[in-house]
């Protein structure tokens, strides 16, 4: 019962971590720049008889020390609620709380006239409330990093992009036995349109191939498989310093959340 216990807790782990499949913007500040900014973030997830939700205030800055390097950081504030089959009845529980804070480098490295490249390193701090220890939780309960480059073509007013990485989920004790979360492969691939200077609009696939999660030194069945989604987002710049954006982020498999909506400000300086 426990490794089935710690296997519950750890599937419901994902929902928490960072939105990676939200794309940030492609395009590095300058040097000495930065921006401010904050995003609202829903999701709901229904099984065909339970209810997942989770609200998200996402506040982040990024800045550039230098040409063509940036460094991000998010830190949510969020609510999380669900509901599980307690005997014949079903119970919903609640909690408040910080999520994991979120740090990502970007580097752009090869460029040319209409293409360029960009690397990435993620870290993911467990600052939230662990599944392991909360019935529900805001944070995935582990460190986390990742790695990956996007390609870009630029064919106006359309942008292509693909972008591959790899992350690591460390393993860490979840009551009396180890957990070690599946490793998974990421990848994204959409375009930008610009409808005129001051707005764009994103469509975009993201996926990740997830391996199997280990308790205990024993294989966890069925927590191998993909995950996939679908996304649309709207940018639109309000001023000389000011921009708005919108993302709607829809699963396209069992285990990803039915919808996600983000509304985002960001304020550079």
């Amino acid at each position: 019962m426990r490794v089935v216990w710690l296997a519950c807790a750890l599937l419901a782990a994902p929902a928490a971590a960072q939105e990676w499949y939200i794309p940030k913007r492609a395009t590095l500040l300058e040097r000495g720049r930065g921006e401010l900014g904050l995003r609202m973030q829903f999701s709901a997830n229904n099984d065909g008889l339970l209810d997942n939700l989770r609200l998200d205030g996402i506040p982040h800055l990024r800045y550039a020390p230098l040409r063509r390097l940036e460094f991000y950081v998010e830190a949510p504030v969020s609510y999380a609620e669900r509901e599980d089959v307690v005997g014949f009845n079903i119970v919903k529980n609640q909690t408040t709380g910080v999520g994991d804070t979120f740090l990502q480098t970007s580097l752009e490295g090869f460029s040319g006239e209409d293409w360029k490249i960009l690397y990435n390193l993620d870290t993911s701090l467990p600052t939230g409330k662990s599944p392991y220890r909360h019935r529900v939780n805001t944070g995935g309960g582990h460190f986390q990093a990742a790695v990956g480059q996007t390609a870009m073509l630029v064919m106006d007013p359309l942008v292509l992009f693909f972008h591959l990485g790899y992350q690591h989920i460390f393993a860490r004790r979840g009551g009396t036995a180890w957990v070690a979360p599946g490793r998974s492969v990421r990848y994204r691939f959409g375009t930008v349109v610009a409808l005129n200077p001051r707005v764009q609009t994103t469509l975009h696939v993201t996926g990740d191939q997830v391996a199997n999660t280990k308790v205990g030194g024993r294989v966890v069945a069925g927590s191998s498989g993909s995950l996939i989604r679908f996304g649309w987002g709207l940018d639109m710049r309000v001023g000389k310093r000011s921009r708005l954006g919108t993302d709607a982020i829809f699963g396209m498999t069992k285990n990803t959340p039915d919808a996600t909506l983000a509304f985002g400000w960001g304020w550079s300086f």
